[in-house]
């Protein structure tokens, strides 16, 4: 287990491939953000406040990564490429952000993937960004011994 203040370098995005957790490739950055949908509830009895109850609850993500060609990245993890054939096919992913350390946090879901870009600048990098949508549930749960 993890203690004190997590190096961001251990969590990251995997993708579960049929019960086999594959990290996205070359990642360099990873975030998910979880969402709350406030309602607006002010009335003329509300004496002059605006009040909100909650709504649905939501999550998305973002990811980073250097471009590899996939005979190169190899089976152990998710390519560029398997992302793309997955979102043209417009295949749910199931998504796990975690550290895969025992006892750490992880939070698992169905993904849509909303964009994927890949960009290849002069004399630098070539580099691929993407963008996830929680569809349905997230689960909290300790990664298992």
């Amino acid at each position: 287990m993890s203690s004190g203040t997590i190096n961001g370098t251990l969590l990251r995005l995997f993708v579960d491939d049929s019960g086999t957790l594959k990290p996205i490739a070359n990642l360099v950055s990873n975030d998910i953000s979880f969402t709350k949908d406030l309602i607006e509830v002010t009335s003329k009895s509300s004496a002059g406040s605006k009040e909100f109850m909650y709504g649905h609850f939501g999550a998305s993500g973002s990811f980073e990564g250097r471009f590899e060609e996939s005979a190169s990245v190899g089976t152990t993890e998710y390519s560029f490429e398997e992302l793309y054939d997955a979102m043209v096919a417009g295949t749910n992913l199931t998504v796990v952000f975690t550290t895969n350390v025992t006892a750490d946090r992880k939070y698992t879901g169905s993904a849509l993937l909303g964009g994927l870009s890949l960009s290849a600048p002069d004399n630098d990098a070539a580099s691929f960004t993407g963008d996830i949508t929680i569809t349905g549930a997230v689960a909290q749960a300790a990664v298992p011994a």
